[in-house]
């Protein structure tokens, strides 16, 4: 279709317009700080509650093109397949395929300086053509994706914060 002309013409990097599900957090941290952590595998179940591992099959986390895959204890063994980085800008998107219930799905993960330090978000969009998928099934995924991400974004948050005041990344305002 259309949609998919377009994501292979361009690099795609989800909004708040166009996913399913945008959950945030602010983050006393540097942009560049949060962004390290985020890129550190070995970091990823220390934040992602449901993450037991993850691994590179080909090429390296910053080149698109590269495949990964995450085991969630919830959710089994997903493939991501990087389709866009932009180191620069602390973003990046992977297309998932494996997913349970709803087959495939794109994520954008970003870091941008706010005024709390980080603002850090979660994006997914769902396959909306995903086979024998109804509506209510589709509407409790996303519920789903939307209550992980909100977990995910909270132990980020948590991990960055504890890390950064360790070792005086953090903003220099009192910590109170």
């Amino acid at each position: 279709g259309v949609r998919e002309a377009y994501e292979k013409g361009r690099e795609v990097y989800l909004t708040e317009d166009d996913a399913d599900v945008a959950v945030s957090a602010e983050i006393d941290a540097l942009p560049d700080f949060v962004w390290r952590i985020v890129m550190d595998f070995e970091k990823g179940p220390q934040w992602c509650p449901t993450l037991i591992e993850a691994e590179t099959l080909s090429g390296t986390l910053e080149q698109v093109g590269s495949v990964h895959t995450c085991l969630h204890g919830d959710a089994g063994k997903m493939v991501h397949f990087r389709v866009a980085y932009d180191g620069e800008n602390r973003r990046l998107t992977d297309r998932l395929s494996k997913v349970p219930i709803i087959g495939k799905m794109m994520q954008t993960l970003e870091a941008k300086p706010s005024a709390a330090g980080t603002k850090f978000t979660l994006y997914y969009s769902l396959d909306p053509a995903a086979p024998g998928v109804d509506a209510e099934a589709r509407s409790l995924f996303v519920d789903a994706v939307r209550q992980r991400a909100e977990n995910d974004v909270r132990g980020l948050k948590a991990l960055c914060e504890a890390e950064a005041r360790g070792t005086h990344e953090a903003g220099d305002h009192d910590q109170g």
